[in-house]
């Protein structure tokens, strides 16, 4: 526990992804009412909107979502030589909180584009969005204000939410609960890291001393050669940092006789490995900045399935 102890401070200056002071990172989707040639232009369009108007575009980040739907509101053939196709579009934009289901703010924008197909006139359409426009600078704009609000409002709430998860035993989704939450304030965004490092040294400890648990029942349960190398291969999933270390060190010696060569030699390699302090250190920080990113890349179904409601 010492060590998960003394990475904390360094951790703390570290974790700087997802909870950077006055950093809104967000993705964009776009609804799968029109074809996909039409959907990746709109998607494109509204990421340059994000980054014009001070938001991160970043389609690893599940949390914040600008979601948009083209409903098609007259459709028309010109009579011309080719005739070409006429639509007059709007667009609907909402953005939110897809972890809370929280909308922050709304518009609609009415288009119109003509093309010589209907994915063409749909990108024509797309194309006099304005990102700088008042419309749209008002409608994101709003959006930061009442997600400042959301959060300073919320930040106990979402404290002891990430607690319930934590006892399901989800540490990364509790995680990436915490550390995805745009925060306003220097403050905000140390009070979530620390929460997030206080999961992290928890999971440490829960699942070294269940890979612990398991090593001892296998070494019980047959102490040949087969129940040595099945609890040798939970001895491995001890991570140093936990109070469950030292044991199973001392289990794998006293199995040892048990072991191949090949399993002798590879204690010494982990203890070579992990008496590098700074190795170490780098290690636990390149782990914990993409828990949060790897959980959230894992639930776009659920996203999409939350963001499809927003708009009615």
């Amino acid at each position: 526990m010492k060590k998960i102890i003394s990475l904390v401070a360094t951790l703390l200056m570290s974790l700087s992804f997802y909870a950077q002071a006055q950093s809104i990172p967000a993705s964009v989707y776009v609804d799968e009412n029109i074809s996909d040639d039409a959907r990746n232009s709109l998607t494109s369009l509204l990421r340059s909107v994000l980054t014009v108007n001070g938001i991160d575009s970043n389609n690893d980040y599940q949390r914040i979502i600008l979601f948009a739907r083209a409903d098609v509101t007259q459709n028309s053939i010109v009579p011309s030589t080719p005739p070409k196709v006429s639509k007059k579009v709007t667009i609907h934009l909402v953005i939110g909180d897809a972890y809370e289901n929280q909308i922050f703010s709304t518009c609609s924008l009415d288009l119109t584009g003509i093309g010589p197909t209907d994915t063409k006139a749909f990108v024509k359409a797309f194309s006099t969005i304005k990102p700088a426009s008042t419309t749209i600078q008002n409608f994101l704009s709003n959006a930061k204000t009442k997600m400042e609000n959301y959060y300073a409002a919320n930040n106990n709430s979402i404290i002891s939410r990430s607690e319930m998860i934590v006892k399901s035993k989800e540490y990364d989704r509790a995680i990436n609960y915490l550390l995805s939450v745009p925060c306003f304030s220097a403050s905000a965004a140390e009070t979530y890291r620390e929460a997030a490092l206080e999961i992290y040294k928890k999971k440490v400890e829960d699942t070294s001393r269940d890979a612990y648990m398991s090593a001892m029942a296998e070494w019980t349960r047959n102490r040949n050669e087969d129940g040595a190398s099945a609890a040798l291969e939970y001895i491995k999933q001890v991570d140093p940092a936990s109070t469950a270390y030292s044991g199973a060190l001392k289990l794998w010696d006293e199995i040892s006789s048990k072991l191949s060569k090949d399993e002798q030699d590879a204690k010494d390699f982990a203890n070579r490995q992990y008496k590098d302090e700074q190795a170490f250190k780098s290690s636990i920080l390149k782990t914990i900045e993409k828990v949060g990113t790897a959980y959230g890349n894992n639930r776009p179904k659920e996203v999409t399935k939350i963001i499809s409601r927003w708009w009615f």
